[in-house]
């Protein structure tokens, strides 16, 4: 599936800048087709229950986003491995390279019941990378990394139907040294910045929340 917009863009000449010149265009962006998802969970206990799920996304799909004139009879983004527009190619103004890879994720969680009111979460799980080297850039960063959690739910939370949600999430980043360049992976149209550097990260997430059953 190719997701489409319609917009405008001034050409790069400094003539056509000055003249105010605008042109038609359409941003082919092909859409993650597939994402398959598979969980589980098991009451081990009366106090206690298991959870498990894991997804694979085929980000393998997103191959480029290409930005097209509209002006163009039959426009169309066949490029080779280079990125340079095919003799079938109509219409191409530039390309963004994306390359991005398959990529999984996994996560198995907890719940454990002092007492009917009280529930206690735990949950631990992992993320892919799939974004590559050669089409890393600062606007979508990615790297593999894990999640940890851990919270509460208290219910009758002083009176009868109400509960207080308080649990803490940290994200941790994996560090990811990503090389300069010696060559480019890429011919124009097609650009991407080169992205080299050391990439971490660390998100905490505290989370606290008010339910009331009717």
């Amino acid at each position: 599936m190719d997701r489409h917009h319609g917009g405008h863009v001034r050409p790069r000449r400094r003539a056509d800048l000055a003249a105010g010149a605008r042109v038609d265009h359409r941003r082919r962006v092909p859409e993650p087709a597939d994402v398959f998802r598979l969980g589980a969970s098991y009451r081990a206990t009366p106090a206690l229950e298991l959870r498990l799920w894991g997804s694979l996304e085929r980000w393998s799909l997103f191959k480029q986003e290409c930005l097209l004139s509209k002006a163009t009879a039959n426009f169309n983004c066949a490029l080779t491995d280079r990125g340079v527009p095919t003799a079938t190619a109509a219409g191409v103004i530039n390309v963004i390279p994306r390359a991005w890879q398959d990529a999984v994720a996994v996560r198995a969680g907890a719940s454990y019941w002092l007492k009917p009111s009280i529930e206690l979460l735990f949950g631990a799980g992992y993320d892919g990378n799939a974004v590559p080297d050669k089409t890393l850039e600062l606007s979508l960063p990615d790297q593999q990394k894990i999640n940890l959690t851990a919270g509460a739910i208290f219910r009758d939370f002083g009176v009868n139907q109400l509960s207080l949600h308080v649990e803490y999430s940290a994200f941790i980043g994996f560090k990811r040294t990503v090389a300069p360049r010696t060559t480019e992976p890429y011919d124009p149209p097609s650009r991407v910045p080169d992205s080299a550097g050391d990439y971490s990260e660390f998100v905490g997430v505290l989370t606290v929340g008010l339910g009331y059953a009717f």
